[in-house]
């Protein structure tokens, strides 16, 4: 995925026109409700449960005194789809104002497309079709034209630092623990983020400047470009590539467990894995237990089975 940059005027998210055809497309907002008009800015909390297989819990949603809550459904592709888009927005916490957040889609299928179909389906009955009646679905905007299959995060009501990312209990701010997370959730429905590009529109650090720069990123991965303004940020190409790096040769996991594919990077456990070995040559069923988070999972995938 290569990273380029366009010159394009000034646009607000929900505003957003053609550049006489020849930059971006613009995105339309839903009707708008009542709590749309009163409460211009909101806020997440995104509750996830299990730290070796993520899942999207609950959704909070705030807006000023009032305060709505859905549970997630743990089968429903809207439910893994909302959650890779918001923590994608999330990594972008650290980046100067934004003006677009776009997220655009190369094939059929995806969650892009999962999320503008419940926003078509006027009587589902989702709980998080119907969080905070509705207004939580329509800060994922809806391309111009309706064919196009890219979404838009409404950046006059939704700040990427206005979303809170907690795994059991636990606030997460790294940025490289939410991105494994959003890799981990995105898997599961064999969405490949490589085939995916967002684009961001900063805001300038010069409020008289009427000119601005599109970045586009690939959230998996992007080649080196020659400069680059935010190069530590999440999401720059810089960030990218060392977070590919990371996840390859670091040694060290995070939160989450050593797979099959982690053998090489996998240490400590050399005589476990041999008294397991022996073990099963003795007989074919061998249980391995242990308290919660003590490296079962990992011992038996990176160890035992390459083994």
């Amino acid at each position: 995925m290569h990273t380029h940059d366009r010159v394009l005027p000034h646009l607000k998210s929900g505003n957003a026109g053609g550049n006489d055809g020849k930059t971006i497309e613009g995105c339309q907002n839903d009707d708008k409700s009542v709590l749309e008009m009163d409460v211009p800015q909101v806020s997440l909390k995104l509750i996830f449960r299990g730290q070796e297989q993520p899942s999207l819990d609950s959704i909070e949603f705030l807006a000023g005194p009032d305060k709505y809550k859905a549970d997630a459904p743990q089968d429903r592709d809207l439910t893994k789809a909302v959650a890779v888009v918001l923590l994608l927005f999330r990594a972008h916490s650290t980046w100067p104002e934004l003006t677009l957040f776009r997220i655009r889609a190369a094939k059929p299928g995806s969650f892009v497309d999962t999320i503008l179909n419940a926003k078509k389906q006027s009587q589902n009955k989702s709980p998080i079709c119907a969080l905070a009646n509705g207004a939580f679905l329509r800060l994922f905007l809806k391309p111009r034209p309706i064919t196009s299959r890219y979404l838009d995060i409404d950046q006059e009501r939704l700040k990427p630092t206005a979303v809170k990312v907690v795994l059991d209990g636990r606030a997460i701010d790294d940025p490289k623990i939410i991105s494994q997370i959003t890799t981990l959730i995105a898997a599961r429905k064999n969405w490949d983020l490589g085939d995916y590009t967002i684009d961001v529109l900063p805001e300038p650090r010069d409020p008289g400047s009427s000119v601005f720069q599109l970045q586009a990123i690939s959230p998996r991965k992007a080649e080196p470009v020659e400069r680059s303004t935010f190069s530590d940020a999440p999401g720059s190409p810089t960030f990218l590539a060392n977070r590919h790096v990371e996840r390859n040769l670091c040694p060290y996991k995070g939160l989450f467990a050593f797979w099959e594919q982690d053998a090489d990077v996998f240490f400590g456990r050399e005589s476990l894995i041999h008294l397991l070995t022996e073990k099963l040559d003795q007989k074919h069923i061998v249980q391995v237990s242990g308290p919660s988070g003590s490296g079962k999972s990992s011992l038996v995938a990176a160890g035992l089975i390459p083994a």
